[in-house]
């Protein structure tokens, strides 16, 4: 007997440093993701190891995992088999992949490294983005954080790119643009809001000035979304009518007198500059904000009524619908295939899987605490912005939102 514990005590041991293991590479997965070992980035080959060791070292029991999340991933699987438009497409390891590092990521049992880990991390690209935006300022140039001496994992210019992050306008941190690192820090926010009985207000005043430094749509958008998520849960706390209707009066008035200040400075007359980009009409434009959000509406209208439904998830055909509707990308072939999440979804799975991907984010949403509430809502918005579709960022964003036992949540202060 004493044998058969001593043997639980060490599998369970091995299983502890496993999940750190993980933990710690899905956290450094967006900014490794950067560097590519020939086709295949970094965060690809280490996350796809893992999930193969996870697999055969601690097995998963299906009924331990979120059923919306599964049901989602199934149906996927399912209209990937049907549409494949060849051997290669169906035996394509990318939907097989995601499954099986969904399947570790969710498995996740060391809830307080993750937290820790996920704080240092934030903690440091914050500190390396504030040094570079202070260098630009004073010098006109940053210390980039992405390094020359590890192959990228993107097939534009590689010296255009360095010029662009040393000397362009805005600053990433160790990431491969602002986009990412917003979309990165944004579960930080929401945590000090949220799930801590008491706001830090300098840690909070830190995270949104990052994020308004980034000149981003994303953080703009995202930042909304987290405010009107703050101004419910104070009406939802306040008891009287009265005191209810001064929230929302002041919040509206707060909102109003930022939002001037903010467009008054220098960053925000770039940011409304920026809007330009956001011309829907003009079909042939290859602008940041085009492809973002329009794109894969274009391409998604172009498709026929029963792909419509059901969904395609073949890239040849993807692709041929793209050329169809003269909207390739020629900046970065790699980028062909880019939508925002919710185009990924319509495209991919149709209106069933839109619908399966609605019915997850409301299990979620139903499931969770405040602060996973917010963190669902935020990922609901930057659906229509950010191409985020069960990437290693939605992952970090569900493990901060499931809270159970087994999943993952940081200690209230």
């Amino acid at each position: 007997m004493k044998q058969l514990d001593t043997r639980n005590v060490i599998r369970h041991r091995s299983y502890n440093r496993f999940d750190k293991i993980a933990s710690f590479v899905l956290l450094i997965s967006p900014i490794i993701m950067t560097y590519a070992l020939g086709s295949y980035n970094y965060a690809f080959i280490l996350t796809s190891v893992l999930a193969i060791i996870s697999l055969l070292k601690k097995g998963f029991n299906i009924k331990d995992y979120p059923r919306h999340i599964l049901f989602f991933l199934l149906y996927w699987l399912f209209i990937h088999i049907i549409t494949a438009n060849s051997i290669s497409e169906l035996f394509s390891l990318g939907l097989i992949r995601i499954l099986l590092c969904y399947l570790m990521y969710l498995g996740l049992r060391e809830k307080e490294f993750f937290y820790k880990t996920y704080r240092i991390i934030c903690t440091i690209v914050i500190s390396f983005f504030f040094l570079q935006v202070i260098m630009f300022n004073i010098f006109g140039y940053r210390v980039p954080g992405v390094t020359t001496i590890l192959p990228l994992a993107i097939e534009i210019d590689k010296s255009d790119y360095f010029t662009k992050i040393m000397y362009g306008e805005r600053s990433s941190s160790f990431f491969s643009e602002p986009a990412a690192f917003v979309e990165y820090i944004f579960p930080l926010l929401c945590i000090e809001l949220f799930r801590h009985k008491k706001i830090n207000k300098v840690i909070v005043s830190i995270l949104v000035i990052a994020l308004l430094l980034t000149e981003s749509g994303t953080a703009l958008f995202g930042l909304t979304a987290v405010l009107l998520m703050f101004v419910g849960k104070v009406v939802f706390q306040s008891k009287q009518l009265v005191s209810k209707f001064i929230v929302v009066f002041l919040s509206i008035v707060v909102i109003v007198f930022s939002v001037y200040l903010y467009s008054s400075t220098e960053i925000g007359q770039r940011l409304l500059d920026r809007q330009s980009q956001l011309d829907s009409n003009d079909s042939s434009n290859e602008s940041s904000g085009f492809v973002r959000i329009y794109r894969g509406f274009y391409v998604f209208s172009s498709m026929n009524t029963l792909e419509q439904i059901i969904g395609n998830d073949s890239p040849s055909k993807i692709k041929s619908q793209i050329a169809a509707c003269h909207l390739e990308i020629s900046e970065d072939e790699s980028n062909e295939l880019y939508f925002n999440t919710l185009q990924t979804v319509l495209i991919r799975t149709g209106y069933i899987g839109t619908f399966l991907f609605f019915l997850l984010l409301a299990g979620l949403f139903h499931q969770s605490d405040y602060c996973g509430k917010s963190l669902v809502v935020l990922l609901f918005v930057l659906s229509f912005i950010s191409s985020m579709l069960f990437t290693e960022v939605m992952a970090i964003y569900f493990l901060f939102i499931i809270r159970n036992e087994r999943c993952l949540a940081p200690p209230k202060r």
